[in-house]
C-alpha cells in the first residue's frame, strides 16, 4: 500500500492515473502469507476429512495442502484457513474469517454478518449458486479466480475484485461498496441502484442500469447492451464501449481523455458534463443540458454520424480571447437547437487552452517541477519567467502563471502543490547484545505522524527475522548499524538508524577430562577458566556435589563416582558461556602379597610376588618376583599400581627360623708330632681311638654323625671314632623348626708304617 502512495506522489499527472494507481492499492491490500494456515490451529486437516465443524470465536480450522474437507462447515466466528481442497457438503457463515489459498467450492455464500472472505492470489473459489452480501461489516476481497454461477447481489458491505471475477447471471448493487480493479465479467445485466460502484479495471457486461448511489469508471467498460443512467451521479475518466443505447437522465461527467461509444445517445434530462471527453454515437438526441468544457479542460466532442436532434440547451463555457476566427469548444454534427455560443470545430480550442502540468503532490523536503502550456512568455507567482519552474514548498502552496500568446492574449492558471509531511521514524535505541542473543529493532511505534499504513525496509538484511515489518528481531554476530526506510500511505519516505553491538561471549574452559582414584581429589577449570571478555566473571559449577566451592574459577572436586561438571560463566556485560569436564573415578586395585614359602631357615632364599595390579613396589629391599635372603623374620609391604595410577597395598610376614647349634669336642685333644696336627691317632700301633662329644641346644630335635665308618654310634652325642685313615666327621643337627645345621671334626690318622715318609711331609 505504501508503494501505491509513493507512486501517486511522484507520478500523478492526471486524475485517471490516480485511479489506476489506486487499483494497485486495492490489488495489494489483502496480500497475506500462507504461514498463517499453520499457526494457532485449533483443528488441522491434512487428509480426506468428512467431519462437520462449527467454528466459534477464537477457533481456527487449518486445511493443509494435502487436506480435503467434505463435511458441513458453519463459520460462526474464528478463522477458516484453506491451503488444500475445500468442498463442504454445506457452508454457512454468520461471522469470522474465511481465507482461501487453494481450491474451494461452495453452493452459495450469504454474508449476513461480520464475515471476512478472502480469496488470495493463485486461489480458485467456485460458488455453484449465488452470492449475497447484506451486512455492513461483511467483506469479500478477491485476488484470485472466483466464479459465481448465479447472480451476485450486494446490498451492504464491501466487495473488492482484484483478480478474475465471473458472474453467471446478473449483478445487482443496491448498497455497500463494489469495486472492480482487474477483470469483471457479468453474463447478464448490471444494475446499480444504491451504494458505490467503482471500476478501474476491465468490466464486461450485457446492460448497465445505474439508478441510484454512485458510479465511477476509470478503466474499461465493454457493454453489449444499453447504458441507462436514470439516477446516478456518474464520473467517467476511462473508456465505456457501448454497443447498445446510452440514455442519461442524471448528472454524467465525461472527463478529458475519457470516451463513450454507443448506438443512440439520448439525454433525457439531467446534465452532461463535457469536461474534455468524447462521445461517439450513431445518433444524438438532447432534451437536457450539455455543459461544455471550462477553462483548461480541453476540447469536448459529441460526434453523431447519422442524426442529431437538440431540443435542450448546450452551454459552451470557454474563455477565448481570440476575436477572429470565432472559436468554440464543442463539436456537434447536424446540430439544431439552442446553443449558448458559437458551435464550431475545436481547432482553436486546444491552441488557446492554458494549463499547468507536473507533480501536484510531494513529500516535505522534495521538489516539484511545474510546466506551463506553450506561450511566448510566462509570469509566475514566485517571480520566475521560464516555462518550467522547480519549487521546494514546505507547506501546501498554490502557484499561478500568466501565459502570454503570440496574439498578445493572456491566460492565467493556477496549480496547487500539496505537501505531505514525512513520517516520524524511530529505529530504536542502540543496544548491546551477547553473541547468540537477539534484540528487537524499531521504536514503539517505529513510524508515526503521517498516514498509515506504513511499509518498512530494513538494511542490511543480515541476521534479521524480517526486513519488512516494524519491529524485526536482529541476531547479529558482529556489530551492525541497521537502517529502516519507512514509506507512508502517501509515498513519503523517512529513515532512521540504530546500532546493535554484538559483544563476544566469554571463552570458557572447564579443563581437561581427568581420571582420579576413588577418594582422591583434583582441581577442575582451565588456566584460566574464563577469558576474552569483560572482567569480573561470575562462576557457577553444576553439580555442586563433591566440590569445595561452586562459585570459584578452579574448585577442588572429590567425586565418589564419575561426574561431568559444567561451569556457567557470566561476564561483566551479562554475557554467558559454558564448558564441561568429566572426572572419571577409578576403583583402586585389590592387591595381595604372596611368598614362595610360608617360612624359611636362616640362609634360605624366598620369592615375593604381588597380585591384582600392573606394577609393584616392595619395602625392605624386596623386588617383585626376585629371590631374597632375609636374615630375620621380616614383614614386607607391597604397593600395587594399576593402569589408571590407582594404588593399593598388602603385606606379608616372612618367618626366618634359626638353625640349631652344637658345641663339639674331641678327647683327648692332643697334638702329636711329627705333623703337628691335633686330633691325631696312629694306625699300626694297635687300635687307637678318640672320643667325639657334642652339646646341642634345646631346639635340636635330632642329630647324627657321618660317615658311620669308624664310629661306634652315629646317633649319639658322644661316640668313639677309630678311623684307619684321616676322616672328617660331620654332625648334622635338625631343629624342632625343621632347620638343619652341621659341624665337622677331622681325625688325622698317621700310618706308622709310613712314618718316615710322613716325616718327610
Amino acid at each position: 500500500m505504501g508503494m501505491l502512495k509513493k507512486a501517486i506522489v511522484v507520478c500523478n499527472k492526471n486524475y485517471r492515473l490516480s485511479i489506476s494507481l489506486l487499483t494497485i492499492f486495492f490489488a495489494t491490500a489483502t496480500t497475506k502469507t500462507t504461514a498463517q494456515c499453520s499457526t494457532g490451529c485449533t483443528y488441522t486437516v491434512s487428509s480426506n476429512n468428512s467431519t462437520s465443524y462449527t467454528l466459534t470465536s477464537g477457533q481456527k480450522l487449518c486445511i493443509t495442502s494435502s487436506g480435503t474437507i467434505t463435511g458441513s462447515i458453519t463459520l460462526a466466528g474464528g478463522t477458516l484457513c484453506n491451503q488444500g481442497t475445500f468442498n463442504p457438503a454445506s457452508f454457512s457463515s454468520t461471522s469470522g474469517t474465511f481465507d482461501n489459498y487453494n481450491t474451494a467450492t461452495v453452493s452459495s455464500i450469504n454474508l449476513s454478518g461480520a464475515v471476512q472472505l478472502n480469496n488470495y492470489s493463485g486461489a480458485t473459489l467456485t460458488i455453484t449458486s449465488g452470492y449475497t452480501s447484506s451486512a455492513p461489516a461483511a467483506s469479500f476481497i478477491n485476488n484470485g479466480t472466483c466464479t459465481i454461477a448465479a447472480g451476485c447481489a450486494a446490498s451492504a458491505g464491501i466487495l473488492s475484485n482484484n483478480g478474475n471475477l465471473s458472474i453467471g447471471t446478473t449483478l445487482g448493487v443496491t448498497g455497500g461498496t463494489f469495486s472492480n480493479n482487474n477483470l469483471l465479467d457479468v453474463s447478464s445485466t448490471s444494475t446499480i441502484s444504491g451504494g458505490s460502484f467503482t471500476n478501474s479495471g476491465t468490466f464486461t457486461t450485457h446492460g448497465i442500469s445505474p439508478s441510484g448511489g454512485s458510479f465511477t469508471n476509470s478503466g474499461t467498460i465493454t457493454n453489449t447492451g444499453d447504458f441507462a443512467n436514470s439516477g446516478v451521479s456518474t464520473s467517467n475518466t476511462g473508456t465505456i464501449s457501448n454497443t447498445g443505447n446510452f440514455t442519461n437522465s442524471a448528472a454524467f461527467s465525461n472527463a478529458s481523455g475519457a470516451t463513450v461509444s454507443c448506438v443512440n445517445l439520448s439525454l433525457n434530462g439531467g446534465v452532461l458534463m463535457l469536461n474534455g471527453g468524447k462521445f461517439t454515437c450513431t445518433n444524438f438526441t438532447n432534451s437536457g443540458t450539455i455543459n461544455g468544457p471550462g477553462l483548461n479542460t480541453g476540447c469536448a466532442t459529441i460526434s453523431a454520424s447519422t442524426s442529431t436532434t437538440n431540443s435542450g440547451t448546450i452551454n459552451n463555457y470557454t474563455d477565448i480571447c481570440d476575436a477572429t476566427p470565432p472559436a468554440g469548444t464543442i463539436k456537434i454534427d447536424n446540430n439544431s437547437g439552442t446553443v449558448a455560443s458559437t458551435v464550431t470545430y475545436c481547432s482553436c480550442c486546444l491552441l488557446n487552452t492554458p494549463g499547468i502540468s507536473g507533480t501536484t503532490t510531494i513529500c516535505n523536503g522534495s521538489s516539484a517541477t511545474l510546466s506551463a502550456s506553450s506561450g511566448t512568455s510566462y509570469s509566475w507567482s514566485n517571480s520566475a519567467s521560464t516555462q518550467s519552474i522547480t519549487v521546494n514548498p514546505t507547506a501546501t502552496t498554490a502557484y499561478t502563471v500568466t501565459i502570454t500568446y503570440a496574439n498578445s492574449c493572456t491566460r492565467t492558471v493556477s496549480q496547487t502543490i500539496t505537501v505531505n509531511p514525512q513520517p516520524t521514524v524511530n529505529a530504536g535505541t542502540n543496544t548491546n547484545i551477547c553473541t547468540g542473543s537477539s534484540a528487537t529493532l524499531g521504536g514503539s511505534p517505529t513510524a508515526s505522524g503521517t498516514s498509515s499504513p506504513y511499509t518498512y525496509s530494513w538494511l542490511p538484511a543480515t541476521a534479521l527475522s524480517s526486513t519488512t515489518i516494524a519491529n524485526p528481531t536482529a541476531s547479529p554476530t558482529e556489530t551492525i548499524i541497521y537502517t529502516v526506510i519507512v514509506t507512508d500511505s502517501k509515498g513519503c519516505i523517512a529513515t532512521s538508524s540504530t546500532m546493535i553491538e554484538a559483544i563476544s561471549n566469554p571463552t570458557v574452559d572447564a579443563g581437561y577430562n581427568f581420571n582420579i582414584c576413588s577418594g582422591n581429589s583434583t582441581i577442575i577449570g582451565g588456566n584460566p577458566t574464563a577469558s576474552n571478555s569483560s572482567f569480573p566473571y561470575v562462576y557457577s559449577w553444576s553439580p555442586a556435589i563433591s566440590l569445595n566451592s561452586s562459585t570459584i574459577a578452579n574448585p577442588t572436586a572429590t567425586p565418589n563416582i564419575s561426574t561431568a561438571y559444567t561451569v556457567y560463566v557470566t561476564d561483566n556485560n551479562g554475557c554467558t558461556n559454558t564448558s564441561s569436564v568429566t572426572i572419571a573415578v577409578n576403583t583402586p586395585p585389590t592387591v595381595t602379597a604372596s611368598a614362595s614359602k610360608d617360612s624359611i631357615c636362616v640362609g634360605d632364599n624366598i620369592i615375593l610376588t604381588g597380585n591384582g595390579a600392573q606394577s609393584y613396589l616392595w619395602t625392605n629391599g624386596a623386588v617383585d618376583n626376585l629371590s631374597i635372603t632375609p636374615e630375620i623374620t621380616t614383614s614386607y609391604i607391597v604397593t600395587g599400581t594399576d593402569s589408571h595410577g590407582c594404588t593399593s597395598s598388602s603385606s606379608i610376614t616372612v618367618i626366618v627360623n634359626n638353625l640349631p647349634t652344637a658345641n663339639t669336642s674331641v678327647s683327648p685333644s692332643v697334638t702329636i708330632s711329627p705333623g703337628g696336627k691335633p686330633n691325631t691317632i696312629y694306625h699300626g700301633r694297635g687300635a687307637q681311638s678318640l672320643t667325639l662329644a657334642a652339646i646341642v641346644d634345646t631346639n635340636t630335635q635330632s642329630y647324627s654323625w657321618s660317615p658311620a665308618k669308624g664310629l661306634t654310634c652315629t646317633e649319639c652325642l658322644i661316640t668313639t671314632a677309630s678311623p684307619t685313615v684321616t676322616t672328617t666327621y660331620t654332625l648334622t643337627l635338625t631343629g624342632t623348626n625343621g632347620c638343619t645345621a652341621s659341624q665337622t671334626i677331622t681325625i688325622y690318622v698317621i700310618d706308622i708304617n709310613n712314618l718316615c715318609s710322613e716325616c718327610h711331609n
